[in-house]
């Protein structure tokens, strides 16, 4: 089994964790909550933004801290 990162590409900005992580994707306004892993992480500025499968696309955010469970929020408008 792999552990460890994995880089994707040679300048380092885009990688892979294994064992995989596993995150709840939420979108309120279609009422969409399941957990789903990680496909691989993109750096951006000082932070990494998250990307995964939603709906057969690749979609980025950045993952959100919910009361110690990490929440990947598909659409911001419905955070706020």
């Amino acid at each position: 089994m792999r552990t460890g990162t994995y880089y994707l590409n040679n300048n380092g900005s885009r990688w892979v964790s294994y064992p995989k992580e596993r995150v709840l994707v939420f979108h309120g306004t279609e009422g969409y909550c399941k957990v789903r892993t990680i496909e691989y992480y993109e750096s951006f500025g000082n932070f990494a933004s998250a990307h995964l499968r939603y709906k057969g696309k690749m979609v980025s955010a950045l993952l959100e801290d919910c009361n110690g469970r990490r929440v990947f929020f598909v659409d911001y408008t419905d955070k706020y």
